[in-house]
């Protein structure tokens, strides 16, 4: 008598928009660890498709993002072994739920382009997620590897913009972070003094914008 294999149907291809994303995650929620890592892994974005992701600032340091990768999405797979209820929101750095790291972070992608923060269990993911060549893929250790541009050049500009959480500092963090990147030092240096004396005079929760955003 002939028995038929009994074979596990393929996951549903992913979809973009906060369904698709919040599907996805779903689907990694509570398994083992090795499969959650080997499922985060794919979702490193590859050169080519970092320049179509980023902004302007950003991408000529993939290497770094990618050097990276491993141990900055460390707290993402713990976080989906773990498990709990998922739920989807999009990036904006005036989300008063973000952490500090997060909030800085939305500087890494266009404006009206923004990507989704993921929430499990309650808490929010370490990462922004953000949908790119047919697939979700993860942004992840860009805080820190911003910091470490400008620690390079400036360990106290690093350290005040490390602080910056909101307000007029949060505003500043922007031209240090994009003078950093893009290697243009007399911008950094001005604008690091900028933000280093709000930070100094106990200025930096205060409310109004003194920084433009990053061009895409």
């Amino acid at each position: 008598m002939a028995v038929a294999a009994c074979r596990a149907a393929p996951p549903p291809p992913a979809r973009p928009g906060p369904a698709g994303l919040a599907a996805f995650i779903g689907r990694l929620v509570g398994h083992d660890r090795a499969a959650v890592t080997a499922a985060v892994a794919a979702t490193a974005l590859d050169p080519a498709t970092w320049v179509t992701v980023v902004s302007g600032p950003y991408r000529d340091h993939h290497a770094a993002y990618a050097r990276a990768f491993p141990g900055a999405t460390a707290g993402l797979v713990a976080a989906l072994v773990a498990g709990g209820a998922v739920a989807v929101r999009p990036h904006y750095a005036d989300d008063p739920g973000l952490t500090a790291g997060l909030r800085r972070e939305r500087l890494a992608v266009p404006v009206g382009r923004p990507g989704w923060i993921v929430t499990v269990g309650g808490r929010d993911l370490p990462v922004v997620f953000v949908w790119a060549g047919a697939r979700w893929r993860t942004l992840a250790g860009i805080d820190a590897l911003t910091r470490d541009v400008i620690g390079a050049a400036d360990h106290d500009c690093a350290v005040a913009y490390a602080a910056a959480r909101a307000g007029r500092c949060l505003d500043a963090s922007a031209p240090v972070a994009v003078a950093a990147l893009t290697g243009r030092a007399d911008e950094r240096a001005i604008a690091c003094r900028r933000l280093i004396a709000l930070a100094g005079a106990g200025a930096c929760e205060d409310r109004g914008s003194v920084a433009p955003a990053a061009t895409p």
